[in-house]
């Protein structure tokens, strides 16, 4: 759970959000604990096409009142390009694609994300 916060500054659109994750049944015995994790992005649309260029960021701070040491922090960053498929009515294809470089050394050097998403 957490907030979810989009603006825009001029041609630029930024979404930020914060999450506090726990899980809440494991087969672990160790204690659950919650944890905070960041994703930010900001975007560019490109006239006269369905693409919009940005950058995405995404972190893993470790517990949210008792933060990991930094070099134990998972922070990734990288160049994304974001696009739209719009299908019939208000169903569309919604898609994103970013190259994501290790920003710490918990993280790994480089990580490919891609997610797709389907609207009805």
């Amino acid at each position: 759970a957490g907030p979810l916060v989009q603006f825009d500054t001029g041609p630029l659109r930024w979404n930020t959000n914060v999450f506090f994750e726990r899980a809440i049944q494991s087969r672990e015995e160790v204690p659950a604990v919650t944890e905070l994790q960041y994703q930010a992005q900001v975007t560019y649309h490109l006239r006269s096409t369905s693409l919009d260029v940005g950058a995405q960021a995404f972190g893993d701070l470790g517990k949210w009142n008792d933060w990991l040491p930094r070099d134990e922090q998972s922070h990734r960053i990288g160049p994304a390009i974001f696009g739209k498929v719009k299908l019939e009515g208000r169903q569309a294809i919604v898609w994103n694609a970013a190259w994501l470089f290790g920003a710490s050394k918990a993280a790994a050097d480089n990580a490919l994300r891609l997610q797709v998403e389907y609207e009805f």
